[in-house]
């Protein structure tokens, strides 16, 4: 009964903490960094396995619609989300109702001890309760109101009392898979209202630090509770060094590649070898390759060069194989680039030579003023070095670590801290994946970090490898916008014909390597499941390199905060992705080909 008291107690500290921190704004940002990581690990770590566990992989697709559907329905408020966020918000709370209810059987069990739970089990439901009261609070309270937020919480705490009192006829969690599924999608809408958390009132100088510390105060206090991420807390922070370093070099390589100007001869003798270095050697976000393509057609450079560079620049590149082979082994990451090389080889050398161009004044219309590109080519000194403390490191330290994240959380679930052999899929469920994957995928553009961390979910929690291969091979490749690009610059045609060869070359490959796969994948594969002890059994000399190569990422965390690195992974619409405010950014200037007339 104590316990079950302080559950509830714990849910009103939430309001009080907001209210005797309402005139700091440093402290409203550290409330919502502590907010937006609490219950991003709560949902993560607690709901969805549970859910995953209790069903398998329709858990997953349920996620994946709570938290999609919600996002969908915003598009219609054009002007203003506030509708939206109302339905949303209603559905949250039914579904924290029913989390409430579990929470107090989960409270009467631990006391019964029906369950073996220990006095550790109460405390972490006690303790997980403070940032559901936080979230309650500051997401009902801006609109619905004060008595809105209050009714909230007191039915949070009724039905934690109901709960605990209906244990002892009923136990909701156990045999239940219309609640498992609700529970899953219920967790992906929580993810969605926390991505457009309410922020503070405008004119209020942006706290980055702030959140920064109340994100690092939430894993302080969640890391050692009882959940499916609790296994990772002591070789987590090693897995990110081991992976941090080789990342870390492979950036400062970019960056530095990226400063050299790009011989003219090379690019004006073209061919798919002078795209591939190009695509190799030019490290510019997602949003600026497609002026890099209109600069190269403004240049006269020779059309398969620009189509080797225009798709083979997404997935090219040297982090993301290096994140694969820690992941999923090095040959699987070999395989991969192997058959992107021979995608994007095979399309620039068949349609590259055919293209025509459009009239000149076409170039440019139809593009926003952002991304237009600019004829200038003269390099900056010392360009590399900003673009690589900047940029680079701000959206690639949130990448690698939610990479990281999600292909752990895989393995945790799976067996390399204890789980669940996976399900299999048959071959009709499998074949019809594979269909629903290529249609998901060719149209949407996925960072490479992006498809790695997805591809981990068919590859370890289903054993649906020839998906897994998909994802990793077409979401980088292709998306709209590229299409967009090549349809004004080429043609319907052209944009057709490449569409369905790239459709039928992904294929093709997936079909042919799907023998090896089985082989290739695994948990006994991957190098980051044989990471034995953590920081603290590692030498001296170990611990002062972890802590310097984490600098840097330590450094971005800091300077963004949780919504500056969520921004970078979930951007605003209407862009790519999104860019920490005065951390440069190169569009107009980094977003072009440097060529250099007089170069070797």
């Amino acid at each position: 009964m104590t316990a079950l008291l302080l559950a509830v107690l714990a849910l009103f500290a939430g309001p009080l903490l907001a209210a005797a921190l309402r005139r700091n704004p440093a402290a409203l940002y550290a409330l919502d960094g502590f907010v937006l990581v609490a219950v991003s690990f709560l949902v993560l770590g607690s709901v969805l396995p549970e859910a995953v566990r209790a069903v398998g992989w329709p858990a997953l697709v349920a996620a994946v619609l709570g938290f999609a559907l919600p996002t969908l329905a915003e598009r219609g408020w054009n002007k203003d989300h506030r509708g939206a966020h109302r339905i949303v918000l209603a559905l949250s709370l039914c579904g924290l109702i029913l989390h409430e209810t579990l929470d107090g059987a989960g409270l009467a069990m631990a006391a019964s001890g029906s369950t073996g739970a220990s006095r550790a089990t109460e405390w972490s439901i006690v303790l997980h309760r403070v940032p559901l009261g936080l979230f309650l609070w500051l997401s009902v309270r801006p609109l619905f109101g004060t008595r809105a937020a209050a009714l909230a919480l007191a039915a949070a705490a009724a039905a934690t009392f109901g709960g605990y009192w209906a244990y002892s006829t009923v136990s909701p969690t156990e045999g239940s898979i219309p609640v498992a599924l609700l529970l899953a999608f219920i967790g992906g809408a929580l993810l969605h209202v926390l991505v457009h958390q309410v922020q503070p009132a405008a004119g209020r100088k942006p706290a980055p630090h702030a959140g920064a510390v109340g994100g690092a105060l939430a894993l302080l206090v969640l890391l050692p509770q009882d959940s499916y991420l609790s296994g990772l807390g002591d070789v987590l922070p090693l897995m990110l060094v081991v992976l941090w370093i080789p990342i870390l070099a492979a950036g400062i390589f970019s960056a530095v590649s990226s400063a050299k100007p790009t011989p003219e001869h090379v690019l004006k003798r073209g061919g798919i070898l002078a795209g591939l270095r190009l695509a190799l050697t030019t490290p510019v976000c997602s949003c600026g390759i497609i002026p890099v393509y209109v600069d190269l057609v403004g240049h006269g450079v020779d059309g398969r060069t620009r189509l080797a560079f225009l798709l083979g620049a997404p997935v090219l590149r040297l982090e993301a194989f290096v994140l694969a082979g820690w992941l999923f082994g090095l040959r699987l990451a070999a395989l991969w680039l192997g058959c992107a090389l021979v995608l994007v080889v095979l399309c620039a050398w068949i349609f590259g030579r055919r293209w025509t161009i459009q009239p000149a004044n076409v170039l440019l219309d139809g593009l926003d003023s952002g991304h237009a590109p600019e004829r200038s080519a003269t390099p900056r000194k010392g360009s590399w070095w900003s673009y690589f403390t900047g940029d680079w490191l701000d959206h690639n330290a949130a990448w690698t670590v939610i990479a990281i994240i999600f292909g752990l959380f895989a393995m945790a679930y799976l067996g390399a801290v204890g789980a669940d052999p996976p399900t299999s899929l048959s071959a009709a469920e499998e074949v019809l994946a594979l269909i629903g994957v290529m249609l998901i995928t060719l149209p949407v553009y996925l960072h490479p970090f992006v498809a790695l961390a997805l591809a981990a979910l068919p590859f370890f929690l289903i054993e649906a490898y020839s998906c897994g291969f998909l994802v990793l091979l077409a979401g980088p490749m292709s998306s709209v916008a590229s299409r967009r690009v090549i349809t004004r610059l080429h043609g319907h045609a052209a944009s057709l014909v490449l569409t369905a060869a790239l459709m039928a070359g992904t294929l093709a490959c997936v079909l042919a390597v799907a023998p090896l796969l089985p082989d290739l994948v695994g948990i006994e594969t991957a190098p980051a499941s044989r990471v034995g002890g953590g920081l603290t059994q590692a030498s001296t000399i170990v611990q002062v390199v972890a802590m310097v190569a984490l600098l840097p990422a330590l450094v971005s965390f800091w300077r963004c905060g949780p919504r500056g690195w969520l921004a970078e992974i979930l951007p605003p619409e209407g862009h790519e992705h999104a860019h920490h405010p005065g951390v440069p950014h190169e569009h107009g200037t980094r977003a072009r080909v440097q060529i250099d007339a007089a170069g070797d």
